[in-house]
């Protein structure tokens, strides 16, 4: 039932006196189109069952497996893309610590998850699935943490094609996203980059020229996508000094995602992967 007030002689509904940035939250709200979450209350909640298989969670962690868990704000899907195993390979299920989201890698990269991928899940009726083309334009932003970066292989943020999931995004058939990490063998550790796929091409890497993320520092990544298709790339608030173009095509249902690896040997630990905030929305 409608709330109403009287003002004079007219009844006002409540849904009337919102603004309409407001008014476009309420509707975001109401379609659950969107996730607006900062980790700030309490554990997450996670599930015994490979959500993708349907069965119970083996005692050894598998590459594939596929975890659902919740937060206050949000459900979200890990995917355990890589799994080193000497028999023993331990999970390393997210935590909430007073930095954020915790996303651990097997510290000795020789017996338990060595990449992972975090999603609101990958369908087209998942929370945060987009149409591009059909939906207003839409955005992830996702603030992160990185304690050790010489630790950190590759880390994607941004938004892929709604498919299955894959050990290395690289082999996604559309994607555009940020991209820390090494893209060769004379990279900087930590070097900001965009990565980007168009129809299952091979992806193309941009260096933002930006400083490279150094231990422990916090940044904002965001991945804007317009009605268009086109992504515009923001880099703590601002467009990195260079930055790629690319463009969905129409019609692409498109998901946020995160993905953190340290499986090269020469990253023997875990490099402190924290999601301290993730919001995607419509605009």
């Amino acid at each position: 039932m409608t709330t109403q007030r009287t003002r004079g002689n007219s009844p006002v509904s409540a849904r009337a006196r919102l603004g309409g940035r407001q008014k476009k939250a309420l509707e975001q709200a109401q379609l659950g189109r969107s996730c607006q979450d900062e980790f700030k209350s309490g554990q997450p909640v996670i599930s015994a069952t490979d959500c993708g298989a349907g069965t119970l969670l083996p005692a050894e962690a598998a590459p594939g497996a596929e975890i659902a868990f919740k937060t206050k704000h949000g459900d979200y899907e890990q995917h355990l893309a890589v799994v080193e195993s000497t028999g023993t390979a331990l999970y390393a299920f997210p935590s909430v610590s007073a930095d954020g989201l915790e996303l651990p890698l097997d510290a000795n990269v020789t017996d338990g998850v060595t990449a992972q991928e975090i999603t609101n899940g990958i369908t087209a009726a998942s929370p945060c699935a987009y149409t591009v083309g059909t939906d207003r334009p839409f955005y992830l932003e996702a603030k992160i943490k990185i304690d050790d970066v010489s630790d950190l292989e590759e880390l994607f943020v941004g938004f892929r094609k709604a498919e299955a999931y894959q050990a290395d995004p690289d082999v996604y058939d559309e994607m555009a996203a940020f991209h820390i990490g090494e893209t060769g063998a004379t990279a900087a550790d930590g070097q900001i980059n965009m990565a980007t796929i168009l129809n299952n091409a091979a992806t193309a890497y941009t260096d933002s020229t930006e400083a490279d993320w150094a231990d422990g520092e916090t940044k904002t990544l965001k991945v804007s996508v317009r009605r268009s298709g086109e992504v515009e790339f923001s880099l703590d608030g601002a467009a990195p000094t260079v930055s790629a173009y690319y463009k969905f095509d129409e019609g692409e249902v498109v998901v946020p995602f995160l993905y953190a690896d340290n499986t090269s040997g020469s990253t023997t630990g875990d490099p402190g992967v924290t999601l301290v905030s993730w919001k995607c929305n419509q605009i």
